[in-house]
């Protein structure tokens, strides 16, 4: 996978969160800041980005032919969540740092299957209510 775009209301919260929270480095944080660039983004890995969308790039990206009524008033489309694979070794800091940050999890770490077979996994929302798994494999 190449990105996964996620919608937020509040882009530098939401930078905060996958930083320092997450632990993920900022891509064209600061061009985003001096309006060079429409968007920020976070490096989840070499090959894969999470690109933060401010609101209004939501409704640009929105299809024409979509009839629905969030399409129209242009609000975030829908999605379930999307996973995130962590190595083992960083799972305990991971975990630290979301007990520091406050953030609730919504479910705590069981063995769930996956594209390379079991591995754990919790569940947690970002700032804007996204719905984040996160998962290392043993």
């Amino acid at each position: 996978m190449d990105h996964v775009v996620v919608n937020e209301r509040d882009v530098e919260r939401a930078l905060e969160f996958y930083g320092s929270v997450i632990g993920l480095e900022g891509e064209r944080v600061e061009e985003w800041r001096r309006g060079e660039v429409l968007f920020p983004s976070v490096r989840l890995n070499a090959d894969t980005l999470i690109d933060i969308f401010p609101p209004e790039l939501w409704r640009a990206h929105q299809s024409s032919s979509d009839a629905s009524d969030e399409a129209r008033a242009g609000v975030k489309s829908n999605f379930d969540h999307f996973c995130m694979c962590v190595d083992a070794r960083e799972w305990d800091g991971l975990r630290e740092r979301i007990a520091e940050a406050h953030v609730p999890v919504e479910m705590e770490p069981t063995t769930l299957w996956g594209a390379h077979g079991e591995g754990t996994s919790m569940y947690l929302r970002d700032t804007d209510g996204n719905r984040v798994e996160v998962r290392y494999y043993p």
